[in-house]
Order: structure tokens, then sequence, then C-alpha cells
């Protein structure tokens, strides 16, 4: 497989590739992110995530409600994941829980 892409990533073997800087993975305003490679997979941003100019491009995250549902991905049974991720708000009581993945069988 290959595309072009900068900076440059490994593509063999890319099952899922989101990148919220280019316009063809995501829009300003959007609810959906769209995947990069060949295999068109596209995730939901639920309950208000939103696009941020930080780090050339990211998705904020409000740490309560909001998350991003990923696809079904089929029989993949092992793999990487591998997402950059920072923390703007220190954590301040024993019972704030922050989930960054859950994976589910539904």
């Amino acid at each position: 497989m290959s595309f072009s892409y900068s900076p440059k990533i490994v593509t063999n073997g890319l099952i899922l590739c989101y990148d919220p800087a280019n316009t063809n993975s995501f829009v300003s305003g959007s609810t959906s992110m769209y995947d990069l490679t060949k295999n068109v997979y596209t995730s939901s941003l639920v309950n208000g995530p939103v696009y941020s100019g930080d780090a050339m491009g990211s998705i904020s995250l409000d740490l309560t409600d909001d998350r991003i549902e990923f696809p079904n991905l089929g029989n993949i049974t092992d793999g990487t994941v591998s997402v950059w991720f920072k923390n703007n708000s220190a954590v301040t009581t024993a019972t704030t829980n922050a989930y960054i993945f859950e994976f589910s069988s539904s």
C-alpha cells in the first residue's frame, strides 16, 4: 500500500489512519473522521469533541463524556495502536477516571 503523506509513516500493513489536520480525514465542525488508508473506515465523534489547531491538528476531548467511536475492524486479533495525547488539565480527585481506550466485542 502506498499513499502520499507527510511526515512519512510506515504504511505496510497499516489498517487505519486518521489525521485531524488532513482535510481528507477530518473537516472542522464535522462529527466524522475518515480513514486515510484504502480500507476507508469512518469513526464518529460523540458528545462534542472539537478540532484544535494545537500540535498541527488534534481532536480535543473534555474528559467528561466526549469520545471517538471507532468502527468494527473485523477479525483482527492482534496489532498495535499508536496515539499521541496530551492532558491539558490535572486530574484533581481520586474519583475521576479518563479512559484512553476501551475495547468491546459489541
